[in-house]
């Protein structure tokens, strides 16, 4: 398990490095917020400077994640918390308000983790190969 985690976070490194050299990145962010604005009822992912949100188009649950060394701000659906790469990614901390609220925390640059949610969310997680 260790090894495909491994192999997944190199795969997702090697991607990040390819969108931050193309405008692939730009067109991404344009695209997921144009189709939230135009009200699409299948989900994606919203960016603007100060948070992102992975929305779906069901009731989920969701949960809100600090990434980077900048903290940028996400709130996700609970359902990608749980899955291995991002689990291994996630450290848990209470927030210090004595309400024991968790506070997640993804030690990784901040374009790797928008690249891993925009392939959770593109992608079958029940048949991601990493070939």
């Amino acid at each position: 398990m260790k090894k495909n985690l491994s192999a997944m976070l190199r795969k997702c490194k090697a991607l990040s490095r390819q969108l931050v050299r193309s405008s692939s990145y730009t067109s991404l962010r344009s695209k997921s917020t144009m189709e939230r604005e135009n009200g699409s009822s299948r989900g994606g992912i919203m960016w603007n400077s100060s948070a992102v949100v992975i929305y779906d188009s069901g009731e989920e649950p969701q949960e809100t994640v600090y990434v980077g060394s900048t903290r940028k701000r996400y709130v996700i659906s609970s359902k990608y918390l749980s899955h291995p790469v991002v689990d291994s990614l996630v450290q848990k901390t209470s927030s210090g308000d004595g309400d024991n609220a968790v506070v997640y925390v993804v030690n990784c640059e901040v374009v790797l983790f928008d690249h891993l949610l925009w392939m959770l969310e593109n992608t079958d997680v029940n048949h991601l190969s990493l070939d």
